[in-house]
């Protein structure tokens, strides 16, 4: 069994929510600037709702399946915050949705998703990486012309190295509770990366001001 959480406080709730509207696949890519706490959902006529949050933590290559997990509200814990500036994979009815934003810590969880916070182009590859963005319940490859992301959203970002002798176009997507053999399987690590408080990643600070680095607030002097 693999259990991704790596913390839980008490956190506070925030006057402010996200917005989040799915599409008729079921499935959305989200991420933002506040964390947020898919425990408190309400749909367009403020009535309760229920939409699932996911991490990517783990590809199988061999397979071509991109292997989902819920974030929370499983047999470990009944904590479903999600930590600020995570790419999510959202599942739920078409609709459009409101999450309530929290102060404070919040769970945080290996991933192969990328945020994009702020509107970005994104190339096929960059960085070493593949990247792949969502088509209804799918990850396709991005064309060999790159493409515009819109804000709160995210991509799957592969090493490239691992799909020379493999090319893959798209990854399917599987939701998994347990792993019983890891063998062809990546697992996601924690990574050294760096990014400025609207959210666009660098690969490290060049001048003073306030920073993210690896899910930490970091002030460069």
């Amino acid at each position: 069994m693999l259990c991704l959480l790596t913390c839980h406080v008490t956190a506070q709730v925030s006057n402010s929510y996200a917005v989040i509207t799915i599409g008729d696949s079921g499935y959305t890519t989200f991420s933002y600037n506040e964390s947020l706490d898919f425990a408190q959902v309400t749909d367009d006529s403020g009535a309760p709702a229920d939409i699932t949050a996911y991490v990517i933590p783990m590809i199988e290559p061999k397979r071509h399946v991109a292997d989902f997990m819920k974030c929370g509200g499983n047999d470990f814990t009944d904590d479903r915050t999600v930590y600020y500036m995570t790419g999510l994979l959202i599942k739920g009815e078409p609709g459009t949705y409101h999450v309530q934003c929290i102060y404070g810590d919040a769970s945080r969880f290996a991933n192969f998703l990328e945020p994009v916070i702020t509107p970005m182009f994104l190339p096929a590859e960059g960085e070493g990486k593949t990247n792949y963005i969502l088509e209804g319940d799918k990850f396709v490859r991005v064309p060999d012309s790159g493409i515009d992301m819109g804000p709160n959203s995210a991509y799957l970002a592969i090493t490239s190295s691992i799909l020379i002798n493999n090319p893959i176009a798209e990854f399917t997507l599987e939701e998994v509770f347990e792993i019983s053999n890891i063998q062809d399987i990546l697992i996601n690590k924690p990574r050294d990366e760096w990014y400025t408080l609207s959210g666009i990643k660098i690969s490290e600070p060049t001048q003073k001001g306030v920073y993210i680095h690896n899910n930490r607030t970091v002030v460069i002097k």
